[in-house]
């Protein structure tokens, strides 16, 4: 069907004239008829100014962006000295702000490497810091100690056997966490070095004559290496540490040293020595809740203990300091004369004493008394398990009754083994104080321990023969019946140095007796002497 054609204009009389104006075409489109070219056009200039002003919002964006940036990484350059150390790596620095080569940023393979090329030798890093990492598979390591050796480590040895020259102590930069995100590798900076030089020679030989108490300290003031440094169980703790050989065993020694971490530095708190190679080691023994130090220092069978509690230093640090024997916390009696008792080595005595002085003061009982409870307690139960361990002969079982205290199970064994009479003199005769120190302390908080008397006969005769006992016991002023059991001792000391097997002994040639014990020992077949008053 065609359409009708339709003129363009239209005829029309306006105001008594003809004129001619355009005819619009009202019919209905065609589907298939497109836009007009002008509508086109007016969608692609609305598309074009979005994207302008899109760009231009996102040109002038980005420069103020980059500007606080610039503005932020500034500042932080001025107030943060770990951006300027990490900067300095990719931008070069002012003179005046330039960083030492020792003191550059570096990865922990890079600072061990650098060591090793300049003939150093670094052990193994230890952690003493550690922090939340934004990474999976990053090291969590905040502060690192590296030890440095004299040399490198030797074949032949179990541990490092080269001596410690240094500590360096490294941490990673404090950097923002948007630079964090961007580094590829943790960086390192030092923070300390510092020597390591260990106690002296003759601070180990003094401490060893102290607890013995045999003879005069021989050794040189000079420090003595220290060959192994590992991190204790209390976090921020190094334990430094070396060895020397002493007779058939090993003594150990070394330093404390705790990391500070608001000073950034580490401190050496402590200076220890163990004659028996012990290390020091944390427990709680007081029931406080900062565990202590403990420091076992025994010598042979005298029991000896270090303990230390860790209290805040006047400049903030910590400090630990010793629980001692000598200051009075109290005036009670029962706890001056149980501190007496613990001076002179009798431990289970001593505990006896100062647990009766603190029942009696109950809630009122001192922080300061408790500890040195819980002091004397630590060596009492050493000085009992002593008592465990098989002996190599009958005396040293004797002596080991008499370190603690046990005056009539000592006695008895005595009399069991009057083969071992000459044996005990020697003892008696070398003794430095250890035996003779208790005995004195115990009659001097009981003058009626008959024990204690018994003992301290015992120790004049073997030294001294009977006349150095008879004016030991008359000085003594016992009263008329103790007099006489301690003259039957005397007459049964006499008849044991004669008797058949004492003299036996004597004249064998001196070989090292086997290790039994005194139960494990044939009774001796020689008529022994009468057994004595059990309240001797």
């Amino acid at each position: 069907m065609t359409r009708k054609h339709i003129p363009p204009y239209r005829r029309e009389t306006r105001k008594g004239k003809v004129v001619y104006v355009p005819q619009q075409d009202t019919r209905p489109s065609s589907p298939s008829r497109t836009l007009p070219s002008r509508s086109r056009r007016g969608l692609g200039m609305v598309l074009q100014g979005f994207l302008y002003r899109w760009l231009f919002w996102a040109f002038w964006s980005g420069v103020l962006t980059l500007t606080l940036g610039v503005i932020w990484f500034s500042w932080q350059m001025l107030v943060n000295p770990d951006v300027l150390f990490w900067s300095s790596q990719f931008v070069p620095l002012h003179p005046r702000q330039s960083v030492n080569p020792l003191d550059q940023p570096r990865t922990l393979p890079q600072i061990l490497t650098r060591l090793e090329q300049t003939h150093q030798f670094p052990g193994q890093p230890i952690a003493l810091e550690s922090e939340f990492s934004f990474r999976p598979g990053w090291g969590a390591e905040r502060t690192v100690v590296i030890p440095v050796y004299q040399q490198g480590p030797q074949k032949s040895c179990r541990t490092a056997c080269a001596p410690l020259v240094r500590l360096d102590l490294y941490r990673t930069l404090d950097l923002p966490a948007p630079i964090r995100l961007l580094q590829r590798q943790r960086r390192f900076r030092p923070l300390q070095r510092i020597g390591v030089a260990g106690p002296t020679e003759l601070d180990l030989e003094q401490l060893i004559q102290q607890i013995s108490r045999s003879g005069v300290a021989q050794g040189v003031d000079r420090s003595l290496p220290l060959t192994t440094v590992v991190p204790m169980e209390k976090s921020g703790w190094l334990r430094l540490s070396g060895y020397k050989a002493k007779g058939n065993g090993t003594a150990a020694y070394g330093q404390l040293l705790y990391f500070d971490a608001k000073a950034a530095q580490l401190e050496l708190i402590l200076n220890w020595i163990s004659p028996e190679g012990q290390y020091p080691e944390w427990k709680n023994v007081t029931g406080d809740r900062n565990p202590e130090v403990v420091l076992r220092q025994s010598v042979a069978l005298e029991p000896a203990f270090a303990l230390y509690q860790v209290k805040q230093a006047p400049q903030g640090g910590p400090q630990l300091l010793a629980v001692d024997l000598n200051p009075l916390a109290l005036s009670s009696l029962d706890y001056r004369q149980g501190l007496l008792l613990a001076r002179s080595g009798l431990w289970v005595q001593a505990q006896a004493k100062l647990a009766a002085a603190q029942d009696r003061l109950g809630s009122h009982w001192p922080a300061a008394a408790q500890a040195q409870l819980d002091f004397i307690g630590l060596h009492r139960a050493e000085a009992q398990a002593q008592l465990e361990q098989r002996f190599s002969s009958a005396v040293e079982h004797i002596q080991a009754h008499l370190l603690l205290g046990s005056w009539d199970q000592a006695q008895t064994l005595l009399f069991q083994s009057p083969e071992e009479f000459e044996a005990l003199s020697a003892l008696l005769n070398s003794d430095q104080g250890e035996i003779k120190d208790r005995i004195e302390a115990a009659l001097q908080v009981d003058p009626t321990n008959s024990g204690a008397i018994a003992w301290g006969g015992i120790y004049h005769y073997g030294r001294g023969g009977k006349a150095a006992a008879q004016r030991w016991l008359t000085a003594q002023q016992l009263p008329p019946a103790q007099q006489q059991q301690m003259t039957a001792l005397l007459s049964n000391l006499e008849k044991l140095t004669r008797s058949p097997s004492a003299a036996e002994a004597s004249s064998r040639p001196q070989d090292p007796p086997p290790p039994t014990t005194a139960a494990d020992r044939v009774p001796d077949s020689s008529p022994s002497p009468p057994p004595l008053d059990p309240s001797i």
